[in-house]
């Protein structure tokens, strides 16, 4: 299931996608590698159009941060295109294993008296 949140508020639409690639571009920017961070913690406030973030580090450091909504770059739609159906697999009748059936042959021998 693919979830789509988009907040609504005086004529300002913000998707939550967005919001984390603003602040993970704005991480990026300060020299933070997304693999360094262990917990990424974005608040959003309408009303005033700030977002607020922490970054927990792996090493247990914090960064704060503050952007301005208003100041936030336009994200292009990203549309994935559906993945090629993969024809399902043929059965692949059993052969029947036929039994071999060898003809025992018993050479008679005659002995003349």
């Amino acid at each position: 299931m693919k979830t789509m949140i988009e907040v609504q508020y005086q004529e300002k639409n913000v998707k939550n996608g967005d919001l984390d690639k603003y602040v993970k571009e704005t991480l990026k920017e300060q020299g933070v590698k997304t693999t360094e961070v262990e917990t990424l913690n974005i608040y959003y406030l309408p009303e005033t159009a700030k977002v607020f973030f922490v970054a927990i580090k792996k090493d247990g450091s914090e960064l704060k941060g503050e952007l301005d909504v208003n100041a936030m770059p336009e994200y292009p739609e990203v549309v994935k295109k559906p993945a090629a159906k993969k024809a399902p697999a043929k059965a692949v009748a059993a052969k029947e294993a036929k039994p071999v059936v060898k003809k025992a042959t018993t050479a008679k021998k005659t002995t003349k008296k």
